[in-house]
């Protein structure tokens, strides 16, 4: 089975029609989302679809508790209707 997913430009846009005008957070890695082309592809899309998009790549491989706190007050306060991550093992 392959563990990566590839997905076109058009695709996503699909998935994320139902979100234009709203908000969205993404959480990804800090080389790995630019390298593999997530980076350039979410910010296509997102431009199109008028999508407002909180980004997130300082946390740890295992992140404790007090690194998370202080973006959950951020996401609080930008209140995004979808949450997505990118990435990971």
């Amino acid at each position: 089975m392959n563990p990566f997913v590839h997905i076109t430009e058009e695709k996503l846009q699909d998935i994320l029609k139902p979100f234009a005008h709203m908000r969205i957070c993404i959480v990804h890695g800090k080389k790995s989302y630019a390298a593999c082309g997530a980076a350039a592809l979410f910010k296509a899309v997102c431009s199109k679809l008028h999508i407002h998009v909180f980004e997130h790549e300082d946390f740890s491989v295992n992140p404790k508790w007090e690194e998370v706190c202080p973006i959950l007050v951020k996401l609080r306060e930008f209140k995004p209707t979808l949450f997505i991550a990118v990435g990971g093992g």
